[in-house]
């Protein structure tokens, strides 16, 4: 079938981490290419794109030295 993700996230502005994190429902359907860019609320680019591999249930992809909450570009 054809897979669906969900994608949450979370900032923490002590730390500067941002963690985006990703479920799928359909496990025959892995592994799955994501795209992911990080912008600011000015559409300046924090961090350019990167295919990551989604290719469990559950994952999470971890960003440092974000110095402000970033938007996700998928």
């Amino acid at each position: 079938g054809i897979p669906t993700l969900t994608v949450t996230d979370e900032y923490n502005q002590i730390t500067q981490q941002y963690i985006l994190k990703v479920k799928t429902t359909d496990a025959k359907a892995r592994p799955i290419p994501l795209v992911v860019g990080l912008i600011d609320p000015s559409g300046k680019e924090v961090h350019s794109d990167h295919t990551f591999l989604v290719n469990e249930t559950e994952m999470a992809f971890y960003f440092y030295n974000i110095s402000n909450r970033p938007i996700p570009s998928l």
